[in-house]
């Protein structure tokens, strides 16, 4: 049977020890990798085995991409009140001139989001019934971060919205929160570290250790 570990590598050493080893980029790491949908369905999964029905219908409420989505689309709502549609008209006909352009509309996806934000009534109109596509969000977004930095950060507090309603449903319910704390140590891979998880024992591993990019000469957990 195959060994399961969150290692990128395994090296032997010279007395014959085996070790796994998981790579960071740098000191910058996520607890869970991939899109929230998929993540936060993995998390309620992993708990709701140690949460009543009624804590967990709550978190899964607090963490749902719908309710964020919801918010997101009500925070372009507002900024784009603020904006008239000569003013929006300008901003989107000097955009090739503007020193940022290139920073937010130089990638491959550029063209599809200069050909939304050429369209003004239409874009107006979807943000107007809140009927708004992901990709014009993405591009109104990036309009707003390069000619107006307070309604951009305000619709990004939609980030901070969807953590703060989840830690709040997290520690309105002690079982949630003590299963997150045992999820965030899984993630973290302390118990690897320090030589306690005896799967990987008997999978044949001598230890584990995490290695982070970390100028100038990297670090080792």
């Amino acid at each position: 049977e195959s060994l399961s570990t969150s290692a990128d590598m395994f090296i032997q050493t010279t007395d014959g020890k085996n070790v796994g080893i998981s790579l960071k980029k740098d000191g910058v790491v996520f607890l869970s990798n991939g899109g929230w949908s998929k993540q936060a369905q993995a998390l309620i999964d992993n708990l709701k085995e140690h949460i009543s029905e009624e804590d967990l219908d709550i978190l899964t409420k607090a963490m749902a991409i719908e309710t964020y989505d919801q918010d997101v689309v009500s925070r372009i709502r507002l900024a784009m009140s603020s904006i008239s549609s000569e003013e929006l008209t300008s901003m989107i006909s000097g955009l090739a001139d503007h020193p940022d352009f290139s920073k937010y509309f130089g990638g491959k996806g550029g063209p599809g989001y200069l050909e939304i934000l050429e369209d003004v009534e239409t874009l107006r109109t979807q943000i107007k019934d809140g009927n708004l596509p992901k990709v014009s969000i993405k591009a109104f977004s990036k309009l707003l971060q390069i000619y107006k930095h307070d309604q951009y950060h305000e619709i990004r507090k939609a980030d901070h919205e969807l953590t703060a309603r989840t830690f709040k449903a997290l520690n309105d319910s002690p079982p949630a929160a003590a299963a997150m704390k045992k999820h965030i140590v899984k993630s973290m891979h302390i118990m690897d570290t320090l030589g306690l998880n005896e799967t990987l024992k008997d999978g044949g591993l001598s230890g584990f250790s995490t290695v982070y990019g970390i100028e100038p000469d990297g670090a080792v957990k």
